[in-house]
């Protein structure tokens, strides 16, 4: 029995093995030359990814707050209102303006989103309500907010996929009916609080 002869094989492994390859600076300068590109483009989005980030974090928290306080006032002038010191008491105290704090520390995320002039209209006529001494005239302002709420919906204000996306779906279509609920009852609240 003879063993077979594999010395051509080998042959051709030991030539591949001995043929020049890329140089290893040719790799090296490659090398770098794709980490300076992946570096470079990665710092140029890395920018705009955060700052859809920022608007995204900050939209969520106007939006919250902003039903927070809408859903606050549903709740007080709804079916068990009772025209008492303490539920007015209880309004100005639960009224949320801690938004001002969050919108100054973010200026200028702020200024970038589309909703800014309804945001500041709306937050303005939540702080109004809190100093507002005169009842019908916070009723008033009250339905002034609620209108303003349906107008920014309707119009190019408040999107209402953001609303969907703060506070869920089912919330958000609660707060839009509710809202247009108090706008239709605005006459009768305005006779009960006379």
């Amino acid at each position: 029995m003879s063993m077979p002869d594999y010395t051509a094989q080998l042959d051709q492994i030991v030539k591949a093995l001995h043929r020049p390859g890329v140089s290893p600076w040719v790799l090296a300068s490659f090398s770098v030359f794709l980490g300076v590109i992946g570096g470079a483009i990665g710092r140029a989005i890395e920018q705009p990814i955060h700052d859809i980030f920022r608007r995204h974090r900050m939209r969520r928290v106007l939006y919250v707050d902003m039903a927070e306080n809408l859903m606050l006032l549903i709740d007080t002038f709804g079916d068990n209102w009772k025209d008492t010191e303490q539920e007015w008491t209880t309004l100005r105290h639960y009224l949320s303006t801690d938004t001002d704090k969050y919108i100054a520390a973010n200026q200028e995320v702020f200024t970038q989103l589309q909703e800014r002039p309804h945001f500041t209209i709306i937050f303005e006529q939540f702080k109004l309500v809190i100093q507002e001494q005169d009842k019908r005239a916070v009723v008033e302002r009250m339905f002034q907010i609620f209108d303003t709420f349906k107008q920014s919906l309707e119009g190019d204000g408040f999107k209402r996929r953001y609303l969907r996306m703060a506070l869920g779906k089912w919330r958000a279509n609660n707060l839009i009916e509710s809202a247009n609920d108090v706008i239709e009852q605005h006459p009768a609240m305005l006779r009960a609080s006379v």
